[in-house]
């Protein structure tokens, strides 16, 4: 957009050199800690809990190599989360079968997102007080809320990260 301020130090360059970036990373840690306590819920429970197909390495290439329900399920839907079913796999192997680090996992992912909103609003030319708002607010907001807590939804907390760490 023309007249528009714009940075061009790619935006995770800016992250390095502004504080003010960490602080919203930080706030939703914290807003997040109570979620390492819950449970798994709705699809979670059935495409995690009781997915006999994650619990070895030797299951990664089937889940990698077929759709989102198919492991849990046997049935087949144009629904690919390759990413997402390999980071389960990941933390049931690492965690014992212990729900919390799929909910730690979460939880990173989106700090990472809310500092992207931060280092998206220094790239856009923000002052770095406005960006740590901007991004503290992002990691407060309750609509945040069910993508946070709910770990079947992995695969919005990475696509948002991604997007906004990685937008110039």
């Amino acid at each position: 957009m023309k007249g528009v301020p714009v940075n061009d130090a790619h935006p995770m360059e800016e992250v390095k050199h502004a504080p003010a970036v960490w602080l919203p990373a930080v706030a939703a840690l914290w807003a997040c800690r109570t979620t390492l306590g819950f449970g798994l819920l709705a699809d979670a429970r059935f495409l995690i809990a009781e997915n006999s197909r994650l619990r070895q390495w030797s299951d990664a290439w089937p889940n990698l190599t077929h759709d989102y329900f198919w492991s849990a399920s046997g049935n087949t839907i144009p629904y690919w989360r390759p990413l997402t079913k390999a980071s389960w796999l990941l933390e049931t192997l690492a965690g014992g079968g212990a729900v919390w680090p799929y909910h730690l996992v979460q939880a990173l992912w989106f700090a990472v997102a809310c500092a992207g909103v931060a280092a998206l609003a220094l790239h856009l030319g923000a002052w770095p007080l406005w960006a740590g708002l901007f991004g503290c607010v992002a990691a407060l907001h309750p609509a945040c809320a069910e993508p946070v807590g709910l770990v079947m939804a992995r695969s919005d907390v990475v696509a948002a990260a991604c997007s906004l760490t990685c937008s110039k």
